[in-house]
Protein backbone atom coordinates (compact mmCIF):
# COMPACT_ATOMS: atom_id res chain seq x y z
CA UNK A 1 0.00 0.00 0.00
CA UNK A 2 2.85 2.35 0.75
CA UNK A 3 4.27 2.00 -2.78
CA UNK A 4 0.91 2.63 -4.45
CA UNK A 5 0.36 5.78 -2.38
CA UNK A 6 3.85 7.06 -3.24
CA UNK A 7 3.06 6.70 -6.94
CA UNK A 8 -0.38 8.35 -6.64
CA UNK A 9 0.95 11.29 -4.61
CA UNK A 10 3.77 11.75 -7.14
CA UNK A 11 1.37 11.76 -10.09
CA UNK A 12 -1.05 14.14 -8.35
CA UNK A 13 1.74 16.60 -7.56
CA UNK A 14 4.02 16.34 -10.59
CA UNK A 15 1.94 14.73 -13.36
CA UNK A 16 1.70 11.37 -15.08
CA UNK A 17 5.22 11.09 -16.43
CA UNK A 18 7.48 8.03 -16.50
CA UNK A 19 10.19 9.77 -14.47
CA UNK A 20 7.64 10.77 -11.80
CA UNK A 21 6.37 7.19 -11.47
CA UNK A 22 9.94 5.87 -11.39
CA UNK A 23 11.07 8.47 -8.84
CA UNK A 24 8.03 7.73 -6.68
CA UNK A 25 8.70 4.00 -6.52
CA UNK A 26 12.43 3.49 -7.11
CA UNK A 27 13.37 3.41 -3.42
CA UNK A 28 10.93 0.55 -2.73
CA UNK A 29 11.79 -1.64 -5.72
CA UNK A 30 14.29 -3.66 -3.68
CA UNK A 31 11.41 -4.77 -1.44
CA UNK A 32 9.24 -6.21 -4.23
CA UNK A 33 11.00 -9.63 -4.35
CA UNK A 34 10.81 -9.82 -0.53
CA UNK A 35 7.07 -9.05 -0.56
CA UNK A 36 6.47 -11.71 -3.20
CA UNK A 37 8.41 -14.19 -1.05
CA UNK A 38 6.30 -13.36 2.01
CA UNK A 39 3.04 -13.67 0.06
CA UNK A 40 4.12 -17.04 -1.38
CA UNK A 41 4.93 -18.30 2.13
CA UNK A 42 8.70 -18.61 1.66
CA UNK A 43 9.57 -15.94 4.23
CA UNK A 44 12.38 -13.39 4.20
CA UNK A 45 15.45 -15.54 4.87
CA UNK A 46 16.84 -15.15 1.36
CA UNK A 47 16.13 -11.44 1.19
CA UNK A 48 17.61 -10.06 4.42
CA UNK A 49 20.61 -8.49 2.62
CA UNK A 50 18.33 -7.03 -0.04
CA UNK A 51 16.09 -5.49 2.62
CA UNK A 52 19.10 -3.95 4.39
CA UNK A 53 20.26 -2.55 1.06
CA UNK A 54 16.75 -1.15 0.53
CA UNK A 55 16.98 0.78 3.81
CA UNK A 56 20.30 2.27 2.72
CA UNK A 57 19.07 3.01 -0.81
CA UNK A 58 16.47 5.37 0.78
CA UNK A 59 19.09 8.12 0.87
CA UNK A 60 19.29 11.63 -0.51
CA UNK A 61 22.65 10.59 -2.00
CA UNK A 62 21.31 7.77 -4.22
CA UNK A 63 18.66 9.47 -6.38
CA UNK A 64 17.71 13.02 -5.27
CA UNK A 65 21.16 14.65 -5.19
CA UNK A 66 22.51 12.98 -8.37
CA UNK A 67 19.25 13.95 -10.12
CA UNK A 68 19.61 17.52 -8.88
CA UNK A 69 23.19 17.66 -10.15
CA UNK A 70 22.04 16.28 -13.51
CA UNK A 71 19.31 18.92 -13.68
CA UNK A 72 21.71 21.75 -12.82
CA UNK A 73 24.22 20.52 -15.40
CA UNK A 74 21.76 19.84 -18.23
CA UNK A 75 18.52 21.65 -17.33
CA UNK A 76 16.74 18.39 -18.06
CA UNK A 77 13.14 18.54 -16.90
CA UNK A 78 13.24 14.73 -16.62
CA UNK A 79 16.04 14.92 -14.04
CA UNK A 80 14.10 17.60 -12.15
CA UNK A 81 10.93 15.48 -12.03
CA UNK A 82 12.95 12.44 -10.93
CA UNK A 83 14.56 14.49 -8.15
CA UNK A 84 11.27 15.96 -6.95
CA UNK A 85 9.32 12.69 -6.96
CA UNK A 86 12.09 10.74 -5.20
CA UNK A 87 12.45 13.53 -2.63
CA UNK A 88 8.69 13.46 -2.04
CA UNK A 89 9.00 9.71 -1.38
CA UNK A 90 11.63 10.39 1.28
CA UNK A 91 9.60 13.22 2.80
CA UNK A 92 6.73 10.77 3.36
CA UNK A 93 8.97 7.92 4.52
CA UNK A 94 10.91 9.81 7.18
CA UNK A 95 8.04 10.51 9.61
CA UNK A 96 6.02 7.39 8.71
CA UNK A 97 8.67 4.71 9.26
CA UNK A 98 9.24 4.51 12.98
CA UNK A 99 10.89 1.08 13.06
CA UNK A 100 12.13 0.13 9.61
CA UNK A 101 12.86 3.50 8.09
CA UNK A 102 15.17 5.06 5.55
CA UNK A 103 18.87 5.63 6.05
CA UNK A 104 18.38 9.16 4.72
CA UNK A 105 22.06 10.20 4.91
CA UNK A 106 23.69 6.91 3.90
CA UNK A 107 26.65 6.43 3.16
CA UNK A 108 27.68 9.32 5.43
CA UNK A 109 25.54 8.03 8.30
CA UNK A 110 24.86 4.27 8.34
CA UNK A 111 21.71 4.32 10.47
CA UNK A 112 18.16 5.61 10.36
CA UNK A 113 18.15 9.34 10.80
CA UNK A 114 15.91 11.02 11.56
CA UNK A 115 13.72 8.29 13.03
CA UNK A 116 10.03 8.33 12.22
CA UNK A 117 7.35 9.32 14.68
CA UNK A 118 4.88 6.59 13.72
CA UNK A 119 4.53 3.58 11.44
CA UNK A 120 2.63 3.71 8.18
CA UNK A 121 1.39 0.17 8.82
CA UNK A 122 -0.75 1.24 11.80
CA UNK A 123 -4.43 1.28 10.76
CA UNK A 124 -5.05 4.87 11.88
CA UNK A 125 -1.96 6.08 9.99
CA UNK A 126 -2.99 4.23 6.83
CA UNK A 127 -6.48 5.75 7.10
CA UNK A 128 -5.03 9.24 7.54
CA UNK A 129 -2.52 8.75 4.73
CA UNK A 130 -5.20 7.67 2.28
CA UNK A 131 -7.81 10.14 3.61
CA UNK A 132 -5.49 13.00 2.67
CA UNK A 133 -4.92 11.38 -0.72
CA UNK A 134 -8.68 11.04 -1.32
CA UNK A 135 -9.25 14.61 -0.14
CA UNK A 136 -6.70 15.91 -2.64
CA UNK A 137 -8.41 13.94 -5.42
CA UNK A 138 -11.87 15.24 -4.42
CA UNK A 139 -10.66 18.85 -4.25
CA UNK A 140 -8.97 18.51 -7.65
CA UNK A 141 -12.18 17.14 -9.21
CA UNK A 142 -14.51 19.66 -7.51
CA UNK A 143 -12.41 22.62 -8.61
CA UNK A 144 -12.02 21.28 -12.14
CA UNK A 145 -8.31 20.54 -12.10
CA UNK A 146 -8.80 16.97 -13.30
CA UNK A 147 -7.06 13.93 -11.91
CA UNK A 148 -3.99 13.86 -14.11
CA UNK A 149 -3.27 17.58 -14.25
CA UNK A 150 -0.42 18.10 -11.77
CA UNK A 151 -0.75 20.38 -8.78
CA UNK A 152 2.84 21.52 -9.36
CA UNK A 153 3.26 21.54 -13.16
CA UNK A 154 6.87 21.27 -14.20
Amino acid sequence: MDLIAHIIYGILLFGLKLEVVLGSMIFDMAYIPACISIISGRGLKHFSKLIKLGFRFHSIFTIPIPSLIAYLATHSIIALRLMLSSTLHLIFDIPLHEVMGPYTLWPILDRRWPKGITSWSKPNVILGYYAVLILIIIVKVIFGFGLLKPICPI
